[in-house]
C-alpha cells in the first residue's frame, strides 16, 4: 500500500516548513505500506527548493518530489498533486504540519479496521504558537487554529456539519473520492479555491468531506492521529483572525449547498435596512464589551454570516453590507 503525502506551499516560513521536513523523514513505516511525499509550489518566491534554509534538508528527504503549479489557489495545486499522486490514500499536510512519527502505522490499520470510513482527521491537534510575545486572549483560544483532544475514534455520515468530520490539518482521504471530487471541480460544481494569495478564502476543505459523505461514506476522528500545528506569528494577529473569522462565515453555506444539493441551507437574505438592524442588534446586545478582541471577531462572523447566502448564490450584497465589510475586514469582493 502507498500514501501519497501531499503538500501545497505558497511562500511558506522556511523555519516553519523546516519542522514539517523533519517530521515527514522521521515517519515510521513498515514492510505493508510505504510513502511518496509530493510538495506543490503554488508560485512561491523564491521557489521552495531555491530557498538557502531549506536546500539541505529537501535534498536529503529520499521520498519526496516538488512540483511546480503556477495557477493560483489552494485547489488548484492540491489538484495537480492530486494528479501526479501515486497513492492509494492521500494525506493532505499544511506547511505548518508535523505530525509524529506514527501517522502512517495508525492510518494504515484504521484504514483496515474501519474499511467505511473514507476521510480521516487527527483526534489530536496540538497548537504551538511560535510568537514569543503572543497576547494572552490568543493563547487562551487555541480552538482558533483547530486545536481539538478527541480520546475515542469517532465517525458519522451525517450531512450536517458535525464534531466527527475533520478539518483540513491533516486529512487523510480515499484517493477514489478524491478523483470524484476533482470531477466535480473540474465541470464546475465545485467553485470554491480556498486559499488565493492573500485571500483567505475557504471552503474547499469542508467540501472534500461532504463529498465523501454525499457519496454514503463514513468520515471521522482518531485520538492515535496525532499532529503539531506550528502557528507562525503573522497568523496569531488580530488582523489575520478577522479574516480568516470573516471567510469561513462567509464560505460555509455555499461549501454545503454546492455539494449536498439535496439537503440545502436556505438562503435567508438581508437587505440595507435588514442589515442596519442585525448590526445595530449586536452592537446594542455588546456595547459593553467592543473592545474586547474575542468579541470583536463575534462581529467579523456576523457580516460573514450576513455576506453568505449572496456569496452561495453569486449576488452582490446589499451597499451597506458591503462598506462594512470593505471599511472593517478591507475585504473588496
Amino acid at each position: 500500500m502507498l500514501f501519497s503525502i501531499i503538500t501545497c506551499a505558497y511562500n511558506p516560513n522556511p523555519a516553519v516548513l523546516v519542522k514539517l521536513v523533519k517530521a515527514v523523514n522521521a515517519l515510521r513505516i513498515d514492510t505493508r505500506f510505504d510513502y511518496e511525499w509530493l510538495i506543490v509550489d503554488n508560485g512561491s518566491k523564491p521557489f521552495v527548493n531555491d530557498v538557502f534554509l531549506l536546500k539541505k534538508s529537501l535534498s536529503e528527504q529520499k521520498h519526496i518530489s516538488i512540483i511546480r503549479e503556477s495557477k493560483a489557489g489552494l485547489t488548484n495545486a492540491r489538484i495537480t498533486g492530486l494528479n501526479q499522486s501515486k497513492g492509494d490514500w492521500i494525506l493532505f499536510l499544511d506547511d505548518d504540519n508535523e505530525p509524529v512519527d506514527d501517522y502512517l502505522l495508525h492510518a494504515y490499520t484504521l484504514i483496515h479496521k474501519y474499511p467505511f470510513v473514507k476521510c480521516w482527521g487527527p483526534g489530536h491537534v496540538n497548537v504551538r504558537l511560535l510568537d514569543p510575545r503572543i497576547q494572552s486572549w490568543i493563547a487562551n483560544r487555541k480552538d482558533m487554529f483547530q486545536e481539538k483532544h478527541i480520546n475515542n475514534v469517532i465517525f458519522s455520515n451525517e450531512k450536517m456539519w458535525s464534531i466527527c468530520h475533520p478539518a483540513g490539518t491533516g486529512m487523510l482521504i480515499d484517493k477514489n473520492i478524491l478523483t470524484g471530487y476533482v470531477e466535480s471541480v473540474e465541470k464546475g460544481r465545485y467553485t470554491l479555491t480556498d486559499r488565493l494569495g492573500k485571500s483567505l478564502s475557504s471552503g474547499g476543505d469542508t467540501q472534500i468531506v461532504f463529498h465523501a459523505v454525499d457519496q454514503g461514506m463514513h468520515v471521522g476522528l482518531a485520538p492515535d492521529l496525532v499532529i503539531n500545528h506550528n502557528i507562525e506569528p503573522r497568523k496569531s494577529t488580530f488582523k489575520y483572525l478577522k479574516k480568516q473569522t470573516y471567510a469561513g462565515c462567509k464560505s460555509f453555506i455555499k461549501a454545503h449547498n454546492e455539494v449536498l444539493t439535496n439537503n440545502r441551507y436556505e438562503l435567508i437574505y438581508k437587505d440595507n435596512v435588514g442589515v442596519a438592524k442585525r448590526v445595530a442588534r449586536w452592537l446594542i446586545g455588546n456595547y459593553k464589551q467592543l473592545f474586547s478582541p474575542i468579541v470583536a471577531l463575534d462581529f467579523f462572523a456576523l457580516l460573514g454570516n450576513l455576506h453568505a447566502p449572496y456569496f452561495a448564490s453569486d449576488q452582490n450584497p446589499p451597499r451597506l453590507l458591503k462598506w462594512l465589510v470593505y471599511v472593517f475586514v478591507n475585504d473588496k469582493k
